[in-house]
């Protein structure tokens, strides 16, 4: 089961960079409690440009999968690609 440590520190690891962040609970219900979402979706946008919605789920409570159109990556310039992995890297040694 994930820690409601972990759920609150991706929360504030995605509000950091995105805002609009929708979240779910282990049930699938929308939650407004960080420590008890294990579903996050938001808009990945860069200054004014929207390029796709983003979903991370953390609800098999080993993993952590990201999900996004693959035109996601192919419509942003070099640098925010590097933005983007770079947000990634940290949890794709282990979660």
């Amino acid at each position: 089961m994930i820690k409601p440590k972990t759920s609150q520190d991706l929360f504030n690891k995605i509000r950091s960079k995105f805002s609009n962040i929708q979240l779910g609970d282990s049930a699938g219900n929308v939650t407004a409690d960080p420590k008890s979402a294990v579903f996050f979706d938001f808009e990945f946008s860069e200054n004014s440009d929207n390029f796709g919605r983003v979903s991370i789920s953390i609800a098999d409570g080993e993993s952590m999968k990201v999900f996004y159109n693959q035109g996601l990556v192919e419509k942003i310039d070099d640098a925010a690609r590097a933005d983007w992995y770079n947000f990634l890297k940290p949890y794709t040694a282990g979660f």
